[in-house]
């Protein structure tokens, strides 16, 4: 029985065998585990979910509320109000007390909601093996030592070692922020020395971690943590952390509040002591000393700043900034730096083709989001070919693209606006769906007069992908992967142009954009009859290259002038390429321009 989550192979399952692996969970690499042992772990490691026990309920969260120095201050005072018999400001200071704690509940309470939803982010179903049977099972059942099976459009319920992985891509931006799919392997990270400790998380090329998506491929994997023991758990836990601070204005406050009290506290004794020394009755003497202080204790104080900040909180609550405490407000107005992520925040976290070379010249694409909406309009291009070969090159390049695509693009629901396209699968292949459909290419249409009939899929090896068609009384294939993938297969009665390509991908690599090279072919045989993948991808003609990035969003360059304006500096942190990073921060302002 496995006594405990993780033994000394199972600490870095990236660096160990699949088999290692097994054999520290103490399950079947291709059974799976037992039902009963399954059961039994589920009582030892609890339920795969995100932990919420911290959470505190409403009540004592609205209780906590008065659990503030200002607030105390306006407590005592009407406490001391109320035994002076002065009920009028007795009432106006509770109403006061009442109303802060109200605002400040409101603010808590909807950002404990937003935080919740982290525990949305993983399917609620998983397909597991276990007694060498595939079952569909709640992914909160699911247990270390399950084998796994992931397929196109799942998330992945818990960290997973993986086993198998034919073509796997997963997309990691939950975790990383990183748009661009992850190509996936079942073999151990070897060689890494002192390194092994601090491979970083978008870097474990053989795990498929908890809340990221399967965009292509299959695999199978055995689960190797669960719940708050995986990288999302580790993250919902840093979240879900309470660590109260004082702001420099509430401890500048609190020092004032402690000095005035001793001020007070020293005045009411002297005028109390002289009153009784001068003869005056003890008990007139007390309560002009108690009416003396509450005249000192500075109830407008809290109040203005209790106010000020709950209007701070709701001006920006109406610009979609959700503030968990009012004092947060008041440190926001002392920020020097913002440090923000790349992918997703100043971009769109979409990748979208924006320039293409055929033989017959260079176009920059327009057009937002995955709409297939658009125009494709000429840079540069060949005087001395006609207009409608240029147009036929385009089409045919486009429906390289739309073909050799396991990606799927919908419109969006009701009146949204038509950059809000929904993209299933790789963003990759979703983005030449969407280049397709700007040069008047439809892939279902596409399909129908060529439909699929065989494929040879992406790995991290091979670095292309090819589909094969039937096409009229023949059949066609259609390849697209890396330019030096794809141009060494091309035919070498065609090596000119190949020369040419791959000059203007290096060209557009340097300028940070992602660059893909799209052939076809007539096969002169059925595909069946080509037992080597090699024979299909062989004299291939180029159709062309095609650059894409992830666009900044159009609202990023004036957030960063405002923030410059306003004396703040911003910082933008990435694990991408240098070259796309200065792109982009050079387009939102974040770099100066050049001279």
């Amino acid at each position: 029985m496995l006594e405990k989550p993780l033994d000394s192979v199972l600490t870095r399952p990236w660096l160990a065998s699949s088999e290692l692996v097994a054999a520290g969970l103490e399950t079947d690499g291709r059974a799976g585990l037992t039902a009963a042992e399954a059961q039994a772990r589920l009582g030892r490691f609890g339920r795969n979910e995100l932990a919420t026990a911290d959470r505190i309920t409403p009540w004592l969260l609205f209780t906590r509320q008065f659990a503030n120095s200002m607030i105390v201050v306006l407590m005592i005072a009407a406490v001391i109000t109320g035994l002076l018999g002065d009920l009028t400001d007795t009432a106006v200071i509770i109403a006061i007390v009442i109303v802060n704690a109200v605002i400040g509940f409101v603010q808590e309470y909807r950002a404990d909601r937003a935080l919740a939803a982290l525990s949305a982010m993983t399917e609620p179903r998983a397909r597991v093996v276990r007694d060498g049977v595939a079952a569909e099972i709640a992914a909160a059942e699911i247990v270390p030592g399950d084998l796994v099976l992931l397929a196109p459009g799942d998330v992945v319920a818990a960290d997973v070692r993986l086993t198998e992985a034919k073509g796997l891509r997963i997309s990691e931006a939950a975790l990383t922020g990183e748009s661009e799919p992850v190509s996936k392997t079942d073999d151990p990270i070897l060689d890494v020395g002192a390194a092994a400790a601090t491979i970083p998380v978008s870097e474990r090329f053989n795990m498929a971690l908890r809340g990221t998506a399967v965009t292509a491929g299959r695999g199978t994997g055995l689960v190797v943590a669960s719940g708050m023991s995986t990288e999302l758990g580790r993250i919902a836990g840093l979240l879900g952390a309470d660590h109260r601070e004082s702001t420099p204005l509430q401890r500048r406050l609190a020092v004032l509040g402690r000095w005035l009290g001793l001020a007070a506290l020293v005045v009411c004794a002297v005028v109390f002591v002289t009153g009784v020394l001068r003869g005056e009755p003890i008990d007139l003497m007390l309560l002009t000393a108690v009416s003396l202080a509450v005249a000192a204790i500075p109830e407008g104080r809290p109040v203005v700043v209790a106010v000020s900040l709950a209007l701070g909180a709701q001006r920006m609550a109406r610009r979609r900034a959700l503030t968990r405490r009012l004092p947060a407000v008041e440190t926001l107005g002392s920020v020097t730096v913002i440090c923000t992520d790349k992918t997703g925040t100043l971009t769109e976290n979409r990748m979208l083709v924006q320039r293409v070379w055929t033989p017959f010249g260079e176009y920059r694409v327009a057009g937002s989001g995955y709409a297939p909406v658009g125009s494709v309009q000429p840079v540069s291009v060949r005087v001395d070919v006609p207009g409608s070969e240029q147009d036929e090159a385009l089409r045919r390049l486009a429906a390289v693209g739309a073909a050799c695509n396991d990606a799927s693009l919908r419109p969006p629901p009701g009146d949204s606006a038509e950059h809000a396209w929904i993209a299933t699968g790789d963003p990759t292949e979703a983005s030449l769906l969407a280049l397709a459909g700007k040069l008047g290419v439809e892939r279902d249409a596409l399909l129908r007069q060529r439909p699929r009939l065989a494929e040879i899929g992406f790995d991290a090896n091979r670095r292309r992908m090819t589909t094969v068609h039937r096409h009229g009384p023949g059949y066609w294939a259609a390849t697209k992967g890396a330019p030096e993938a794809v141009l060494r297969l091309v035919d070498p009665a065609d090596a000119g142009i190949a020369d040419q390509a791959a000059v203007i991908a290096a060209t557009w690599a340097a300028g940070g954009y992602r660059v893909l090279a799209l052939a076809d072919r007539e096969l002169p045989v059925a595909p069946e009859a080509l037992d080597d993948p090699d024979a299909i991808e062989s004299g291939l003609r180029l159709v062309g290259v095609v650059a894409m990035s992830d666009p900044a969003r159009p609202e990023a360059a004036a957030a960063v002038a405002a923030c410059r304006s306003a004396g703040i500096t911003a910082v933008m942190i990435t694990g991408d390429d240098p070259r796309t990073a200065r792109a982009i921060a050079g387009q939102v302002g974040i770099l100066p321009e050049p001279a």
